[in-house]
């Protein structure tokens, strides 16, 4: 233990205000062990759960016959490739190639918050270049303020509820989104049939077939760079991309690609701009906006590319493209029932940014 003293974080529990300063240490003191993965190939079997980045990042499991050497308050972390310097925590099993382990004397989850809360400075100070290796001195090097193992499992335990907390409304999200996808595909009919499998009550007629020129206006976009800067959103295919001071359109439309991503249909509000690579579509009469948006993000665009190299749409082309579509009172009925679906999504990625921002706060002010 080092004899260096060091000052106390901003936040601080109510019970430990009055607790002495936090003292300074050295990773490797607070370890009992540190260990390497070994290779899947030397594994074979389903005995435990293989830990790999591949599972850590993509919750996709895989097994090996060999017993688990990682129980949930190790701290993991990526030794070797593109991500190297990531944290880890809460995972059983067996340790894969590209992974350490660190078995804390302490309060695992302590440990593994205060390494996030330096995540950037792991990545930025303790791994070298060109292929990305955490150095092997960073236990010596890298040095660590600490409080009491009252205070560390305290603060370890707030942190984890908090992350939990985030991952329910993660989950709750993925659900909503599930929803929208299930809808997309069950309210809109399917290549050849004329009513889709689920509907709104009091609509029984048929949909009708149409091409998409028959109900909206093919635009192209514009250079923008002869404008000034302004309060007028210019889009391109992969969204927002400045502000000028001239529109392009005064009515609002739906983007869709002309090269380069053409399968990401956009709701565009006047006024705005679009560049050159992307077309923005305006409705013809007795046809809703919010239907045919929905419907856009509905069709296989790629299906339509006209490139060999990078994905191309024509004016021509989208024209052509055969639809089915309701009357006008359904359509409206099905934008807005899609519409409040999106704002629900909406609300619940907001709540979720918010919980992230509240994380991202208190790491900041709950460590040294």
């Amino acid at each position: 233990m080092s004899d260096k003293k060091n000052s106390v974080p901003i936040i601080r529990f109510k019970e430990f205000q009055d607790n002495n300063v936090w003292e300074q240490y050295k990773l490797i003191e607070l370890i009992d062990t540190e260990f390497k993965g070994r290779a899947k190939a030397e594994m074979v079997g389903r005995e435990s759960l293989y830990l790999d980045a591949y599972y850590l990042n993509s919750g996709e499991p895989s097994y090996v016959d060999s017993p688990a050497d990682v129980n949930e308050d190790d701290v993991l972390i990526l030794w070797d490739g593109s991500q190297a310097g990531t944290v880890y925590h809460g995972f059983k099993g067996a340790l894969g190639s590209t992974l350490k382990a660190y078995n804390p004397k302490y309060s695992g989850s302590f440990l593994y918050y205060y390494l996030v809360k330096n995540q950037r400075k792991i990545f930025d100070q303790y791994r070298t270049p060109n292929i990305p290796h955490v150095t092997k001195t960073f236990t010596e090097e890298f040095i660590m303020c600490i409080p009491s193992m009252e205070e560390q499992a305290k603060i370890g335990f707030f942190f984890k509820q908090l992350d939990q907390l985030i991952t329910l409304q993660q989950r709750k999200l993925k659900k909503l989104q599930n929803i929208k996808k299930a809808y997309l595909n069950e309210m809109f009919p399917t290549d050849g049939e004329l009513i889709p499998r689920r509907r709104f009550a009091r609509f029984y007629d048929d949909w009708e077939q149409c091409k998409i020129g028959d109900i909206l206006e093919i635009n192209s976009g514009r250079n923008y760079k002869h404008l000034s800067e302004g309060n007028i959103p210019v889009y391109g295919t992969g969204g927002y991309m400045c502000g000028v001071n001239d529109m392009l359109s005064d009515v609002d439309a739906i983007g869709i690609g002309r090269k380069g991503t053409i399968n990401k249909p956009q709701l565009l509000k006047a006024p705005f701009w679009t560049v050159d690579t992307l077309f923005f579509m305006t409705i013809k009469e007795r046809t809703s906006l919010l239907f045919c948006y929905f419907l856009a993000i509905n069709i296989p665009w790629k299906k339509f590319d006209e490139s060999t190299s990078v994905p191309s749409l024509s004016k021509t082309n989208i024209d052509e493209i055969t639809i089915t579509i309701p009357s006008l009172d359904e359509q409206i009925k099905i934008g807005n029932f899609f519409k409040q679906l999106d704002e629900l999504i909406t609300l619940q990625q907001q709540k979720i940014k918010k919980l992230q921002n509240i994380k991202k706060a208190y790491l900041n002010e709950m460590f040294i």
